[in-house]
């Protein structure tokens, strides 16, 4: 009598079990055969036209630069309206929970942040945001990835609920065993839809998974594309054990390939610093290293397989620390500044020198005499001021034309450096007009000769083309420090007097005296 009821309840749990592993499988062939995602685009139609949420952040202020498309159909924003607005307006997080949620990303090792946005229309999603600095017109910019994750999360949450309950149904299960066959079918039919559902939902979540996965690589895609079109090398040093992991860009600023700097270590990077620079760089590593900076950032030059120097721009930050916050590993960017620093180079050469003739310009020149009056006080020595004004010069200019008069000044200034001595400053005050400053003098010697010397080679005759020469003449007045003037001013001021008073004369070169003659002697 009892073995057939035990035989039907044998059968019938035999076909559940067999249902149950036949839905699986096919379930999971499903989940296998899922389509991957499309093609990636092009790093050019990232922004503009990818469905993928992006925004451009000011990291100062908080302001939104710029979102894409597809940031103004998820926010329910238009793209100007999201131009106005701030990342705060939009981030439901106070900004204490927004350093706690960067907080709990460092510790995880993760690079993207869980926050809540709210949208347009008041409601609230959960979204990864994924975010990498970089630069435009020299201003620091943050570029992020929003993904939005809500689904993923009430799919989480669900999945915790069906375990909970199928849990919970096992042990009703288990005490329905003693109470009779039927109520066991009805009790293991339940359950099995119950874990049926889970399982249902588990793929689901899986799905998602993988989706998530796809999206990551998606944005370790896009960021390598930003990479590549910035032109920058990437760098990662394992602290503990000295080693690097370059990309090519890295080498390639210093005209090797990867594989020329094998083996890749700490050592690598050290033999290719400027020893100048070495020591100011590892300063701010170290003041990294105790946290006494917020990140590293310094230019150095590195040694280019040619022999020359390289100006570089080193970036990064510790990414990873020890339990007892020692720095574990640290990343960062490098950038070749070359051209920019040769361009600073030529602007401070602009600010101190004359475009035409390479002398000093006026304010140079007068920076230089008051050092050199300075120092003239402490020494007790004489310093002269040479004021030069070139004659007959304006036929020059007024026959042959400007280019024939610039080649005279270019040629000037040369002969005129020529005649001084190394330690003298040679100055174009404008136009045709020079100014030579002679330092460590304890007599007029060495001023009467020089002058003399000056006016003879301006003297000389100047070939301005193939078939053209012409000659020019000057007029020289000189005044002494302290005799004449304690001051530039003074001096200046005495020394064009005795000029002009040269051009009255007939030889050209007065000494100015200060007892108040028109001027001490013609020589």
């Amino acid at each position: 009598m009892m073995t057939r009821p035990l035989q039907r309840l044998d059968t019938a749990f035999n076909w559940l079990l067999r249902a149950f592993i036949l839905g699986v499988l096919v379930l999971a062939a499903f989940a296998i055969a899922q389509p991957g995602n499309a093609a990636l685009p092009s790093i050019q139609k990232v922004f503009n036209q990818h469905s993928a949420i992006m925004l451009l952040i000011d990291p100062a202020s908080g302001g939104l630069i710029d979102a894409n498309p597809a940031a103004a159909r998820f926010y329910g924003y238009s793209q100007d309206q999201l131009r106005k607005m701030k990342i705060q307006q939009i981030n439901t997080l106070t900004p204490q929970e927004v350093a706690a949620e960067r907080q709990r990303a460092a510790e995880q090792n993760r690079n993207f942040f869980i926050f809540r946005h709210r949208l347009a229309s008041g409601e609230v999603r959960t979204v990864e945001v994924s975010s990498v600095p970089f630069i435009f017109d020299d201003k620091k910019l943050l570029f992020s990835i929003v993904n939005d994750v809500s689904e993923l999360r009430e799919t989480q949450e669900a999945l915790w609920h069906y375990q909970s309950q199928l849990e919970d149904m096992v042990d009703r299960q288990t005490e329905a065993l003693r109470k009779g066959d039927e109520q066991l079918i009805t009790l293991l039919l339940a359950g099995s839809l119950a874990l049926l559902l889970a399982v249902l939902v588990l793929i689901r979540l899986l799905i998602k998974r993988k989706q998530a996965e796809a999206a990551l690589d998606l944005e370790r895609k896009r960021l390598d594309e930003i990479i590549r079109g910035t032109n920058v090398g990437t760098w990662e040093w394992r602290i503990d054990t000295g080693e690097i992991v370059l990309n090519d860009r890295w080498a390639e600023v210093l005209g090797y390939k990867l594989n020329e700097l094998q083996p890749l270590n700490i050592d690598t990077r050290l033999e290719l610093i400027h020893p100048e620079d070495r020591a100011r760089s590892d300063a701010m590593i170290s003041e990294l290293f105790r946290s006494e900076i917020d990140h590293y950032e310094c230019e150095v030059r590195l040694l280019h397989k040619a022999g020359h120097w390289v100006w570089v721009m080193e970036r990064g930050n510790v990414v990873e620390w020890s339990d007892s916050r020692k720095p574990l590993r640290m990343s960062g960017t490098h950038q070749d500044i070359s051209l920019r620093k040769q361009r600073d180079e030529l602007i401070k050469y602009q600010a101190r020198y004359d475009a035409l003739t390479g002398l000093l310009n006026r304010s140079a020149f007068l920076e230089r005499c008051r050092l050199m009056l300075d120092e003239a006080r402490l020494k007790e020595e004489h310093v002269a001021l040479m004021f030069v004004d070139l004659n007959k010069f304006k036929p020059v200019n007024d026959t042959l034309g400007h280019e024939a008069g610039d080649k005279v000044l270019r040629d000037v200034a040369i002969r005129i450096r020529s005649a001084v001595r190394e330690q003298d400053s040679v100055a174009r005050f404008g136009g045709d007009e020079f100014v030579v400053l002679l330092s460590g003098l304890h007599d007029r010697g060495p001023i009467n000769r020089i002058a003399h010397d000056v006016l003879e080679q301006i003297s000389a005759p100047y070939q301005v083309d193939e078939e053209t020469r012409v000659r020019v003449g000057a007029s020289i007045g000189v005044a002494m420090f302290p005799d004449d003037g304690d001051s530039i001013e003074a001096l200046l001021r005495n020394s064009d007097f005795a000029m002009y008073a040269a051009k009255r004369g007939e030889k050209g070169i007065v000494v100015y005296a200060a007892e108040g003659a028109e001027y001490a002697c013609e020589v």
